[in-house]
């Protein structure tokens, strides 16, 4: 087992002065440098089966623990043993004997105890840094605290900042290119006369809910969109297709008047009517 070679033996002297620590699982004790445990307490915890003397005894020959530096032996005030024979003896464990026979104790009392021993050095550590040790050190303390903590909002402002910069710039972006993609969309489609504003005649569905289909029927549906068109201030766009050559394209404002007109009067181009045609 491995010793940390310090020197604990004033512990021994000055036991009444040792104050807690901690009294959590197994109580901690300590004084101005050290952090002990007191085996039998250790013992009592673990519910080892074994008794008391029998076991740390064994515990200090099998691994070689040394007075004076792993523990101190502990005798009670009246120097004797209340159950009689010898006096009554106790040990005080450093805490990182008491953490290793917690370790080769090998059962889940053991390893609870180990770990709750890790954690009450760490915390006494960690409280050791927190003190200053007097009140320069304090000021000094609270001033760098202070820095940390100026330093680390700068940090995060310009964290922020910076990121809704490049959020901003590449929505922008997208939102840029996407628009200039929808014009070139809506250009094409308006020039084919299948847009959103400009519309040939076979482009527009519900003309076929109304008319049957011919040549003689495309020809004076075409003539009285340009004349309503005229009527209503629209220019009649020429658009090329593949098909049909030459075609006009009407607004659709226009093909909304045309619908409502088809829809109040019955005789509107009669002859090419679906209830009238045969």
């Amino acid at each position: 087992m491995d010793h940390h070679g310090g020197k604990i033996e004033r512990v021994r002297n000055e036991m009444e002065g040792l104050k807690v620590l901690e009294s959590g699982l197994v109580p901690v004790y300590r004084d101005s440098e050290w952090q002990v445990v007191d085996a039998r307490e250790l013992h009592g915890f673990l519910e080892s089966k074994r008794q008391f003397g029998n076991w740390i005894e064994d515990r200090v020959d099998k691994y070689g623990l040394v007075e004076g530096e792993d523990y101190v032996l502990v005798f009670n005030k009246t120097g004797k043993n209340p159950s009689g024979g010898r006096p009554a003896k106790d040990y005080l464990l450093t805490l990182d004997v008491a953490k290793e026979l917690c370790m080769v104790e090998n059962n889940e009392r053991g390893r609870q105890a180990r770990k709750y021993f890790i954690a009450v050095e760490k915390a006494y550590r960690e409280s050791l840094v927190m003190i200053p040790r007097d009140y320069a050190a304090a000021l000094r303390a609270h001033a760098d605290e202070v820095e940390r903590r100026e330093l680390a909002e700068k940090q995060r402002d310009i964290a922020i900042r910076t990121k809704a910069e490049i959020g901003s710039r590449r929505e922008a972006t997208a939102m840029a290119t996407a628009s200039s993609a929808v014009r070139k969309v809506t250009y094409l489609e308006d020039r084919l006369g299948e847009g959103k504003n400009w519309k040939q005649c076979k482009a527009v569905p519900w003309v076929l809910d109304y008319f049957a289909p011919s040549k003689g029927m495309w020809s004076v549906l075409g003539k009285k969109m340009a004349a309503l068109s005229v009527d209503m201030g629209y220019e009649v766009r020429k658009i090329e297709d593949e098909k049909y050559g030459n075609l006009n394209a009407y607004h659709v404002d226009v093909w909304e008047e045309m619908r409502c007109r088809v829809d109040t009067d019955q005789n509107m181009m009669g002859k090419y009517r679906r209830e009238l045609a045969s």
